[in-house]
């Protein structure tokens, strides 16, 4: 006579422990999102950004169409994007054991892809377009480039219907070829959207073109008088000295840059914003 098998109910999978790893990831993902809102901060204030000058790398790239998606600085959604990583992870620290995580792992992959995607197109265009580096910027993308990366290396995948990568994913916590196909769709429409407005709907920017100081005027002959003085020595045309001497002239304006948004002429005796001051041409 054969026995029955007892059915014996499976011990849950242990809980998924946010290690070194983790922590790591997260402190990479708060550097970027510093990074980041000081990069908005001066792109909104017309400011200048800490040890960089008007010539350099960092005020080239901040003053380019690359810098905005439709008239926003680009940093503004990079923050939200950063901060919206850590706290998945942070939440995924806290979850039940019996919880499921599908969904809370679906959104660590979207913004993880969404997140390295954007970095690899900025630095891109740093090194091909703008050809220029701005040291604030690339901090922000490769913090976040890793920490992406990270993310994305610790993704529970199923391959087969009821078995998880290994034992610490059973297959309710877990993601389906499937699902990551959908979210990898999802990923690409979202940086489809980055690209397009970059691209299609530049935000044009006031270049400004530090000029070498113009030469002084020649000096212009005074009009002929019409009615000369009875005093010879103060007749011009038996005294050529009598002439008044030719006004000087002024100092050159001294054009420069001092900020993004900023124009100062006269040695920053008067200052201009460009974003306030009419323009023509």
């Amino acid at each position: 006579m054969k026995r029955k098998k007892r059915n014996t109910p499976r011990a849950p999978a242990p809980p998924v422990r946010a290690g070194r790893g983790w922590l790591v990831a997260q402190i990479l993902l708060g550097v970027a999102a510093l990074g980041a809102g000081y990069l908005a901060l001066v792109s909104l204030t017309s400011g200048l950004l800490a040890g960089c000058g008007p010539e350099s790398g960092c005020s080239k790239v901040l003053q380019t169409q690359w810098a905005y998606w439709l008239g926003i600085p680009v940093s503004i959604p990079a923050v939200f994007a950063y901060l919206g990583l850590a706290g998945a992870l942070w939440l995924r620290g806290r979850r039940k054991p019996d919880a499921g995580d599908a969904g809370l792992w679906s959104l660590i992959v979207t913004l993880s892809i969404v997140i390295a995607g954007a970095a690899l197109w900025f630095v891109g265009l740093q090194v091909f377009t703008i050809k220029a580096f701005c040291k604030f910027c690339m901090t922000a993308h490769g913090c976040g480039f890793a920490a992406a990366l990270y993310c994305l290396s610790q993704a529970p995948m199923v391959w087969r219907a009821g078995q998880g990568r290994d034992s610490r994913f059973p297959a309710d916590r877990g993601l389906s070829p499937k699902m990551v196909a959908g979210l990898i769709a999802v990923s690409a429409a979202a940086l489809g959207v980055l690209f397009a407005g970059q691209v299609l709907a530049p935000v044009k920017r006031n270049q400004v073109v530090t000029l070498p100081p113009a030469a002084p005027p020649k000096p212009v002959p005074s009009p002929p008088v019409l009615v000369w003085p009875t005093n010879p020595m103060a007749n011009p045309r038996t005294n050529p000295s009598a002439l008044p001497p030719p006004a000087p002239a002024g100092p050159p304006p001294i054009v420069r840059l001092v900020s993004p948004g900023l124009l100062s002429l006269y040695d920053g005796m008067f200052q201009i914003k460009l974003g306030d001051a009419p323009l023509v041409g």
